[in-house]
């Protein structure tokens, strides 16, 4: 094959300059050539070169072969194409207008209900690692044989989360190319969601970042992690169910609550979780040791975890704002 488009190359570029003029001396080069210089045609020709030999074999078999004369003639082969055209309508009008309506919309939205759940399932995951390399008492840290294989494990799930959001955007035009015969596609708020999900699986990616790189010593552990624990773990807490709270709109269409979790305890509970690491950090810095253990790259790890991980609530809020756009509150579902 290697010597069959050499070979072609070489003749179309013998017979393409012969006396300044533009003609061919061997025809069987327009092959190799077009192959070689097109390859984006290759498709097109193929399927071309197919439906072109099927007509050609019937037709020769049955009018040379088998002495039909009558066989296929202009006005029967124009009926045929024109019911085979009408046909081919109709099915793809049913199944447009009846059967499964808006395919590529459908698609869009299980497929980002999808991503929704599985980001949901990578911050659960990174919750549960940063308490195995951040534990309250430094004797229970995990192994760094374990808290390495779930970093791999984190990692390819970030590719993979990070592809499907890539995936997502041709779908998205699709959609949009859909005809819109009740409800009027909202592209934007789609593209809102998406951006919004970008950001929050860059976020958790830093964080990932952040306390993966080598364990944080036992000052940290001891003054900050330790006594700070608490809004850690209610902060967890309230990201786990306003995450399962917009997954499970989008996948299921169903309205939100006016007031969710965010709103009504999560910008009181940041503002007190970070006032509290400010407070303990000048405190802590009034010592030598303490003001060492502050100027470490370490105390900065743990805190772009915190400024991080907290940050995630004002993303969901947006998503949470996207969902009401597009499904509505229940409250106006109640009547």
């Amino acid at each position: 094959m290697a010597n069959f488009f050499e070979e072609g190359k070489k003749s179309f570029a013998y017979n393409h300059h012969v006396g300044g003029q533009h003609h061919f001396k061997d025809p069987r080069t327009l092959i190799p050539y077009v192959l070689h210089e097109m390859p984006k045609f290759f498709v097109a020709a193929l399927l071309a070169m197919n439906g072109t030999g099927t007509m050609l074999i019937a037709e020769w078999s049955n009018r040379v072969v088998l002495g039909n004369t009558h066989y296929d003639t202009p006005v029967l082969r124009f009926g045929k194409s024109f019911a085979t055209l009408g046909v081919a309508l109709g099915i793809a009008a049913t199944f447009q207008l009846f059967i499964l309506r808006n395919p590529a919309r459908r698609t869009l939205r299980k497929k980002l209900g999808a991503l929704l759940f599985a980001q949901l399932s990578y911050m659960t995951l990174l919750q549960a690692y940063a308490r195995a390399a951040m534990p309250s008492d430094p004797s229970r840290r995990a192994p760094d044989a374990a808290l390495k294989r779930v970093d791999e494990e984190m990692r390819h799930r970030e590719l993979k989360l990070q592809a499907e959001l890539i995936g997502l955007r041709p779908l998205v035009q699709f959609a949009s190319a859909e005809p819109q015969f009740s409800r009027v596609f909202r592209a934007d708020i789609i593209n809102r969601v998406l951006r919004t999900s970008q950001i929050i699986l860059d976020r958790m990616r830093e964080c990932r970042t952040a306390i993966a790189s080598q364990p944080l010593p036992d000052t940290v552990l001891e003054n900050f992690v330790q006594v700070l624990s608490p809004y850690r773990r209610r902060n967890s807490q309230v990201l786990q169910l306003e995450f399962y709270l917009i997954a499970s709109s989008v996948s299921g269409k169903s309205p939100l609550l006016r007031e969710a979790p965010v709103e009504l305890e999560g910008a009181a509970q940041v503002v007190n979780f970070m006032h509290d690491v400010l407070v303990l950090a000048a405190r802590h810095a009034r010592t030598e040791a303490g003001a060492k253990t502050i100027r470490s790259g370490a105390f900065t790890r743990y805190f772009h975890y915190i400024v991080g991980i907290t940050s995630l609530g004002g993303y969901l809020l947006s998503i949470e704002e996207a969902c009401k756009d597009l499904f509505g509150e229940l409250e106006d579902h109640l009547a």
